[in-house]
């Protein structure tokens, strides 16, 4: 088995942090009439596109983040709405039974306990990935902790092939090809606001 260069890991490290906080400042300096405009336009065309689907992994909507909040109503109305939870397995998709949440440890919001069950992976048929940045290529760059890249590879080794759409504003698509490793898994398709 082929080891990594440490030195290079450390420079693919220290890459991928300083593009964080390029994008982090990125979207954080999106005005309110952008981002209202962004989470319009993304409600109108997730609502059509999710219809097929019949449990959609979703996100809570943290910091500067798109706002889906009102997809994420109509999907529970309809039954469809899973949502992520992080436990010491990993990432775990949760089918909810009253739309209500908790801040979880990692200071983002969680399913309530007594309003979710936890739901197998064969069940989920499309995951909302969010992330701070994405490429042409359909990779992303998250917040470093690595949850939903965890998740994608146990879906992978597990041979289940949820659809995967990355979500977020126009603002968050690099030009240049985002740094990966031999982990990181290319969503299906993104869609940017």
């Amino acid at each position: 088995m082929k080891k990594e260069n440490p030195k290079l890991m450390k420079n693919l490290s220290y890459a991928k942090q300083l593009m964080r906080e390029e994008l982090i400042k990125i979207r954080k300096n999106l005005c309110d009439s952008r981002k209202k405009q962004a989470d319009h336009n993304a409600y109108l065309k997730l609502s059509k596109k999710l219809k097929p689907h019949k449990n959609i992994l979703s996100f809570y909507s943290v910091k500067s983040e798109i706002n889906i909040d009102l997809l994420n109503q109509d999907l529970f109305k309809e039954h469809k709405l899973l949502l992520p939870k992080i436990e010491d397995i990993g990432l775990t998709a949760h089918k909810i039974t009253k739309f209500e949440c908790i801040p979880s440890a990692f200071g983002i919001l969680e399913p309530h306990p007594k309003f979710s069950n936890p739901i197998a992976l064969e069940k989920i048929n499309c995951i909302l990935v969010p992330a701070l940045g994405f490429d042409r290529s359909c990779h992303r760059i998250g917040y470093g902790k690595g949850h939903y890249d965890q998740l994608l590879e146990k879906l992978q080794k597990n041979h289940l092939k949820p659809y995967t759409i990355g979500i977020g504003f126009q603002e968050q698509l690099c030009i240049k090809s985002l740094p990966t490793e031999k982990h990181d898994i290319a969503l299906d398709e993104l869609l940017l606001f």
